[in-house]
């Protein structure tokens, strides 16, 4: 499932209580237009209870509301985000996939992972991001994040980030090393590895960001 989305500024689809969110916070140089990168990650969910609240957001958004967008509110902190992460060759064929979640995350509802381990996510949502791999013929190395409602038990797909991701280390540990194996597709290098998802748990800690999120937040 996907969450209903629309324009900020459109009156449709989405009920209240929503969230604004950019469709992007950053680009690979951000050397120009500070201010509007700085505006995009400090607003990187906003939760909107109403109508007013919504037209007070939109007031101080200025020029900016057009990054913005307005979604179906997925309720759960982020130990709810679970994540497939993926490399597909040039026929847009999934070569090798790793499966995690968030354990905390700050902000706790909203933030990047600074506790996150390997886990096995359900299979339909593994067949769903091959669907939509193939459909969208992407190559390359991607994330996609789901969000689970424990009140209904639905996934929602929350985004998709066409890059690596800050842990991305942890997958040689997990039988499964992805930057090794988009390096040998690329330069056409007959493959070593043997892809064993998941095969061994592992949890990646940021020590320090942690340590302090929890003493002090």
């Amino acid at each position: 499932m996907t969450p209903e989305t629309c324009d900020i500024d459109k009156k449709v689809n989405v009920k209240f209580p929503a969230i604004a969110k950019p469709v992007f916070r950053g680009i690979s140089s951000n050397t120009i237009e500070t201010d509007k990168f700085r505006f995009l990650e400090n607003n990187r969910l906003k939760l909107i209870n109403g109508q007013k609240e919504l037209s007070k957001f939109l007031e101080k958004t200025g020029d900016y509301k057009k990054y913005l967008i307005l979604q179906q509110y997925v309720r759960e902190m982020s130990d709810s985000m679970y994540a497939i992460r993926i490399y597909a060759d040039r026929n847009s064929n999934i070569k090798a996939d790793f499966t995690g979640k968030k354990v905390r995350g700050y902000p706790a509802d909203s933030g990047d992972n600074v506790v996150c381990e390997s886990y096995k996510v359900p299979e339909s949502l593994v067949e769903n991001t091959r669907r939509i791999v193939a459909e969208m013929k992407y190559t390359g190395i991607a994330e996609f994040e789901y969000k689970k409602d424990e009140a209904t038990g639905d996934f929602f797909l929350i985004e998709i980030n066409p890059r690596a991701w800050s842990w991305m280390g942890i997958t040689p540990h997990c039988g499964i090393n992805i930057p090794l194996i988009a390096y040998q597709d690329i330069a056409g290098i007959k493959s070593t590895e043997k892809p064993l998802q998941n095969n061994y748990h592992f949890r990646y800690v940021k020590v320090l960001q942690d340590f302090t999120n929890c003493l002090f937040r």
